[in-house]
């Protein structure tokens, strides 16, 4: 047969990492699977046939040349899982054809080539080369080539098993972002499971489980040769808990004041704040915690304090090893407390070097503040911007008096004293000017609404703050969908460095708010309505509605028009034309008729002056006959008088209203942040037959705890006195409390002071209500709240009292209805404080109430 030889794996192992094929090739190898079954035929063994040995030969000159070619895969019973036509593409050497007279030398370097370029598929996970030598009858040799080949595993299922906190989903989720999905059919790649195994690792630490155990399984299953299954057995192990936090180090500070300043890992804490505080040890969150200790130190002059890595000693185990309770032990090395020497500023040369220093609140002598420090940057930064250097910048360069610098460029102690001397080198940067400022998405809105809400001029000095203020002014049309700063872009004019383009991306929303139908609440009743509003007429900014609405308890008609502009001059316009008939529950049935005229104008970026005018004639009607009681009567005097007794039931009032209002609330449906603060005065005294006047104030303030979390604080006072000719306030001017818009758990109308004999509310001429709300919000269009209302009406001759303050606290779920477009509001009331108030059925309030309005609370 001659002479056998073969190239093996390990032989030329080094010379195979060389060659890399793109996956394009892999990929184009790939077989169908109905040929995945086909197995790689056999050549006869050489010279098993007559027709090998008289068939046509090869020059008798010739060097030895290739017979045949053969693949085999002996480990999988030459059933390969890739089509054999794919690997032959990757194969250069090729037999010899005698019928056409081409003889092919026997070449080794390109059969080397052939091993490496097979092995650089990464198809395999074995490869040898056996050549087998068979002479023709003219003496020249003849060489039979066989590619031997074992493949690489392909993966056909994957699994997690075993763990209890982890599910499938979230799995793929996090391995879907940190790009190591292990795709069906592909190559067992152990360095891709050994990625999963430690980002898998990685989500069981970030919930506290900081030592499981995971193993993968490889398993054959049924389908194709090579064919695997690849389980990940997960064992979560004990759950870390933090029992104690302590500090190795400190001196100067308070373990206690380093504990409060750790935002993720806490010790526990009692019922019921540990319902929002949990003390699992978050190992991978630690540097946060790390940066807000060096943050509270750098803030109290230790400039080069160092916080270390925590080490855990284990406490208890719970009896079913489901929990770990760990002390932390971190090292801190404080540093000198370092006082601030020289302050200088360098590369300062638009304003004044007064005027920046004022931006920082150091002094030579304090204690080095790098809060302040980096405060009064920001200010500067504020400050250039709004003179139109967008690109300033500015950082601290500190040299502590006790540090030197020697020739290797290495700091050396020198004992002096504990002074670090600031120079705060800033860049101006260029003078920008706006060249023009275009908007896109109004499809509906005309571009003078938007443009006229915007601070900037073309050709004007560009001014960061006014573009703030902008993006403010335009969310607060809610027109749009929320504009954020970052959605804005400002481009530097091409041919002109010193100018830039603003374009400003606007989503419209719908402001069209239209309804027909029927329902039930506590305010209407049963009722049917019809109604229509926008609050962008024809896209020129102008809010109309008309109403009707036919109800059990309130029936109304109403017309409106407003106007933000009048005559092209920031004065604002409105008027309102109405028929009203109200009953209230077991009191008396109020109908009015009247309307109003306000105007308006700017005093400031955020801030208006009103005068309204209104003219309404109110009759009461059906009366609860409690109220005619002489019994009533006799104890309450002012009550005939208030309630229109002898008078026709009958009243007409004419008042003036000025007002002031200072509103920079974000957005008017679901604010995040800002203040909304109103005063008002009310002066019934220009005409109608009864005389008051009525201040009212109210502060509104949102501010944001984090992205998706915000709080809201509502204050409210109002005082009505009569003069004059009116004794008494009529009872529907009177001040009540109750409902979804003041004190969320209580009947409409329900808080105030009341006739004891007949438990009949009476109303008062004072009030004071505050609501608190932590909103979270769980999608753009859904909130969940937690609110408080607490409130109180007392009469004339009454303070008010701390013991008659009646509370509601509880939760609402607030959504967006997508056909009326306001929210609806579903509430869940408990109320702690309610002792003395009846219900409008005249029984005890409720300890716990549901009820659901649409709008907003405050």
């Amino acid at each position: 047969m001659g002479s056998f030889r073969r190239y093996s794996l390990l032989g030329t192992l080094m010379e195979t990492v060389k060659i890399k094929l793109a996956w394009c090739f892999i990929l184009f190898g790939l077989s169908v699977p109905g040929l995945l079954s086909a197995q790689v035929p056999v050549l006869p063994a050489p010279g098993s046939s007559p027709a090998a040995q008289t068939g046509p030969q090869p020059p008798s000159d010739s060097e030895a040349v290739i017979r045949t070619i053969q693949i085999a895969f002996p480990t999988q019973g030459n059933v390969p899982s890739i089509e054999p036509q794919t690997y032959l593409y990757y194969i250069e050497t090729r037999p010899s054809r005698p019928s056409e007279d081409v003889w092919l030398l026997y070449d080794e370097e390109l059969l080397l080539d052939d091993f490496r370029t097979l092995w650089g598929t990464g198809f395999l996970d074995d490869l040898s080369i056996e050549t087998t030598d068979e002479p023709f009858p003219n003496g020249v040799m003849g060489k039979h080539i066989l590619y031997n080949m074992e493949e690489r595993e392909r993966v056909r299922i994957v699994e997690y098993n075993g763990s209890e906190k982890l599910n499938r989903n979230d799995i793929e989720e996090a391995l879907e972002r940190m790009e190591a999905v292990i795709q069906l059919d592909t190559f067992i790649d152990e360095a891709l499971l050994r990625k999963v195994k430690d980002i898998l690792t990685v989500m069981l630490a970030e919930d506290g489980y900081q030592s499981p155990t995971i193993n993968t399984d490889v398993e054959a299953v049924a389908g194709g040769p090579k064919r695997v299954q690849v389980t990940f057995n997960i064992e979560d192990g004990p759950k870390t808990q933090v029992q104690r936090i302590t500090f190795v180090g400190n001196e100067t500070i308070s373990g206690g004041t380093l504990r409060g300043q750790m935002k993720v890992n806490k010790e526990p804490t009692f019922w019921p704040l540990s319902i929002f505080k949990e003390s699992t040890y978050k190992e991978h969150r630690f540097p946060e915690d790390a940066e807000a200790i060096v943050q509270y130190y750098r803030e109290r002059g230790h400039i080069r304090v160092q916080v270390g890595q925590p080490q855990l000693t284990t406490l208890r185990d719970t009896p079913d090893g489901t929990e770990r309770w760990v002390e932390m032990r971190i090292p801190i090395e404080e540093g000198r407390q370092y006082r601030l020497g020289k302050f200088e500023f360098e590369g300062v040369t638009v304003p004044t070097e007064e005027i920046v220093r004022a931006q920082f609140g150091l002094e030579e002598g304090d204690y080095y503040n790098e809060s302040e420090v980096r405060d009064g940057i920001e200010r500067l930064q504020m400050l250039y911007g709004a003179s139109g250097y967008m690109e300033f910048l500015a950082f601290p360069d500190l040299s502590p008096r006790d540090q030197r610098v020697d020739e290797d460029g290495l700091e050396v102690p020198t004992g002096g004293p504990a002074i670090v001397d600031v120079i705060m080198r800033a860049e101006e940067g260029d003078l920008y000017t706006v060249n023009r400022i275009t908007f896109t998405g109004n499809r509906t809105t005309r571009d003078y609404v938007v443009r006229r809400e915007f601070r900037l001029l073309e050709a004007g000095v560009f001014n960061s703050s006014a573009l703030e203020t902008s993006v403010r002014r335009i969310n607060q049309l809610g027109y749009f969908l929320p504009i954020q700063d970052e959605d804005i872009t400002v481009d530097q004019v091409e041919g002109d460095e010193f100018q830039v383009n603003i374009e400003v991306p606007l989503e419209e929303q719908n402001r069209n708010q239209v309804s027909f139908g029927a329902g039930v609440s506590q305010f209407e009743g049963f009722f049917g309505q019809a109604s229509f509003q926008t609050g962008n007429l024809a896209g020129r900014g102008e809010t109309a509605s008309v109403a009707l609405m036919y109800g059990s308890r309130y029936k109304n008609f109403m017309l409106g028009l407003s106007r933000p502009y009048m005559f092209n001059r920031a004065i604002s316009s409105g008027v309102t034309l109405f028929s009203q008939e109200f009953r209230f529950i077991g009191q008396f049935t109020q109908r009015t008729t009247g309307g109003n005229l306000t105007l308006g104008m700017p005093v400031g970026v955020w801030s208006r002056m009103f005068m309204g005018y209104s003219y309404e004639d109110v009759k009461v009607l059906e009366l609860n006959p409690l109220y005619t009681d002489p019994r009533v009567l006799q104890y309450n005097p002012f009550l005939r008088d208030s309630l229109l007794i002898g008078q026709d039931g009958r009243r007409t009032i004419s008042k003036l209203s000025p007002g002031w209002i200072l509103n920079t609330i974000d957005n008017p449906i679901f604010p995040n942040s800002g203040k909304r603060l109103s005063a008002s005065f009310e002066y019934a005294g220009v005409g109608g037959n009864t005389k008051f006047y009525k201040p009212r104030a109210e502060v509104i303030w949102y501010f944001q705890t984090n992205e998706s979390q915000s709080v809201g604080l509502r204050f409210n006072g109002e005082y009505i006195v009569p003069f004059g000719d009116t004794v008494e306030i009529p009872i529907f001017e009177r001040l009540f409390m109750g409902g979804e818009y003041s004190i969320r758990g209580f009947d409409l109308r329900s808080v105030g002071p009341m006739d004891e004999s007949s438990g009949l509310v009476l109303g008062g001429n004072k009030s004071f209500l505050f609501n608190g709300e932590y909103i979270f919000t769980l999608a753009p269009p859904v909130r969940l709240i937690l609110f408080f209302d607490t409130g109180q009406v007392q009469a004339r001759g009454h303070r008010f009292s701390k013991t008659d303050f009646k509370t509601s606290t509880g939760a609402e779920v607030r959504f967006m209805m997508p056909v009326m477009n306001v929210p609806l509001r579903l509430i869940f009331a408990y109320n702690p404080q309610r002792s003395g108030v009846l219900d409008n059925s005249f029984r005890p309030e409720s300890a716990f109430n549901f009820r659901f309005a649409v709008g907003s609370s405050f």
